[in-house]
């Protein structure tokens, strides 16, 4: 899907696919002949890609690892159902490709549910993350396909590809939209993260990283100062990758709210003077 031209978009230093897309990889996982069908004897290479021209390239290279790890020891392969392995979506090309989005644009227009719904047509899951009681953490999804049974490798590819690039443009004209056509709703969705990260009380990590979310895409389309993209990133990817304590008792409550109001703190300090550059006041309070 080619971008929708815009007599704005070249004012935007970083709308572009690696602002939306991260964390990429190639997975193949398969069994070996002669050795217990589960997991733990599965061989699973695995490949990094960040951008779309690189993912033909991190197919091969998973081929590769898997050409020499293979040489020795055959991989167990059926007519039917093709290459074996201990987990269902791996059967048939045993090709395994996921990434990560962030589609706050969309949310913020309502039409992510629209997308969502189009890429489980297609047969490809897409996951929020969860952080704490919060569903859907950021609107950072996980996208994988769903199995690679009953197709060949290079269709499998290009149907991944396709669908991922589709649903990258539409981030990238939703983002377009809202500063065009509805900045209203893009300027209420920062002022509203801003005012609670410089006031709040009491704020826990996992509440952080989805009042970030609409701040670090404006970050990354060049409307922020006072904080970078890549600083929001580590409080967003590295809360999400840390499991929830436990409050059960009284005490361990008390103890979060402790927590809670010392982060809180913590927060209003650093986001006293986070705010809209002079583009971003320009496009989004005129």
């Amino acid at each position: 899907m080619s971008a929708r031209r815009s007599k704005t978009q070249g004012h935007y230093p970083n709308l572009d696919t690696r602002d939306i897309l991260r964390d990429g990889h190639v997975v193949c996982c398969r069994n070996p002949v002669g050795r217990r069908f589960g997991k733990r004897d599965a061989v699973r290479i695995e490949s990094a890609w960040s951008t779309f021209e690189d993912l033909p390239e991190a197919v091969r290279r998973v081929r590769e690892e898997e050409r020499v790890r293979t040489a020795e020891t055959p991989a167990a392969w059926d007519p039917e159902f093709g290459y074996l392995s201990p987990e269902p979506q791996f059967c048939g090309s045993n090709l395994y490709i996921n990434c990560m989005v962030h589609l706050e644009a969309l949310n913020l227009l309502g039409d992510l549910k629209f997308v969502l719904a189009g890429l489980d047509a297609l047969r490809l899951n897409a996951w929020g993350c969860e952080a704490d009681v919060i569903h859907d953490a950021a609107h950072i999804y996980h996208i994988e396909n769903r199995f690679s049974l009953g197709i060949t490798e290079e269709a499998l590819v290009t149907r991944i590809t396709n669908a991922l690039q589709g649903v990258v443009q539409q981030e990238i004209n939703a983002r377009l939209h809202l500063v065009e056509e509805d900045k209203r709703i893009l300027a209420d969705a920062l002022a509203r993260s801003l005012a609670i990260l410089r006031a709040a009380r009491l704020l826990s990590p996992w509440e952080l990283t989805d009042i970030l979310s609409p701040i670090r895409m404006a970050a990354a389309m060049g409307f922020i100062e006072g904080i970078t993209k890549e600083e929001i990133d580590d409080f967003t990817l590295n809360q999400l990758a840390e499991p929830p304590d436990r409050f059960d008792t009284r005490d361990q409550a008390r103890a979060r709210d402790k927590r809670d109001a010392s982060f809180a703190d913590r927060m209003n300090r650093r986001f006293a003077k986070v705010g809209l550059n002079a583009r971003g006041r320009k496009l989004l309070e005129s």
